[in-house]
């Protein structure tokens, strides 16, 4: 699916941009926390824009405690070098450094970034998306349903001010709602290291956590991808959470990938459907032409 110079990017997303990328890529730091720089990569068409650039920031899955910005690059450079779409990927807080909502928080600031620094890059304020994957599909739809946004002072600054609403969100394999139905004990450990306890034990916490009772009317059109072999995350979630966006009258489009489990929409079996999904998704709501 992917060339070996987009493929490459999984590795290579920290490392300067060089003459042989058929897209543009930029090292930028988004935010600084305690004196730490939370970094991100930037993906761009090669040369200067027509007009400015739809663009997506993808949240990287890892159970929150784990991972890197490194997960969506080549998704990223895919999409700028034969699409058009420019593609930001962060890093942030993980609970190993700060607990919930430090992720949810950074992922609102890389947004406010990007919409405040979008003429310096060619890009089009007012056409960003989000994504992300695992339980970085948890952080991005916090951000999308503006989900505990009370507890976020600079968030709430931004909205009354200049923040303007995401026009679309893509997540794959991502859990809406906590705790979740399965037994699975990584799962579980996780969301107690996220949240700082037990569901059992802070289950208002839980509640404040959970995207699903966050959605509004004010959502943007919401694409879904999910294994129905998922081990780890129902594909119930997906469908739970697309229901509700419907009943508060957002479009969202589901697609169950059938006997796949979790973090194998990305294998190569799978990538092509995939991207397909993804790419026709946001061209279609980020008003740009189907080539």
């Amino acid at each position: 699916m992917f060339d070996p110079i987009v493929e490459a990017e999984r590795q290579d997303y920290d490392k300067p941009a060089n003459f042989c990328q058929p897209f543009d890529k930029q090292l930028l730091a988004y935010r600084e926390m305690g004196g730490v720089a939370l970094r991100a990569t930037l993906y761009r068409p090669l040369g200067r824009p027509e007009r400015p650039l739809p663009a997506i920031i993808f949240v990287h899955g890892g159970g929150w405690s784990a991972g890197d910005r490194g997960q969506f690059a080549r998704h990223s450079a895919f999409l700028a070098a034969h699409h058009g779409i420019a593609g930001l990927c962060i890093d942030y807080r993980l609970t190993t450094v700060a607990p919930y909502p430090a992720c949810v928080q950074d992922a609102r600031a890389a947004v406010r970034w990007l919409q405040s620094n979008a003429g310096q890059f060619g890009i089009d304020a007012a056409r960003i998306a989000i994504g992300g994957s695992s339980s970085g599909a948890h952080i991005a739809a916090m951000v999308a349903t503006e989900g505990d946004i009370e507890s976020d002072v600079e968030a709430q600054a931004a909205a009354v001010t200049s923040q303007l609403p995401l026009k679309a969100a893509v997540f794959c394999a991502g859990v809406y709602r906590l705790p979740v139905d399965l037994p699975d004990s990584l799962t579980i450990a996780s969301m107690a290291m996220l949240l700082g306890g037990r569901a059992e034990d802070m289950p208002d916490r839980y509640r404040q956590a959970s995207p699903l009772g966050h959605i509004s009317p004010r959502c943007p059109p919401t694409l879904l991808l999910h294994g129905s072999a998922d081990r780890v995350i129902s594909y119930r979630q997906s469908q739970e959470f697309a229901a509700r966006l419907r009943q508060a009258g957002v479009l969202a489009e589901v697609e169950i990938f059938d006997g796949r489990d979790h973090g194998q929409l990305n294998d190569p079996a799978n990538l092509a459907r995939t991207m397909g999904c993804m790419v026709g998704f946001l061209k279609r709501y980020l008003n740009i032409i189907i080539n």
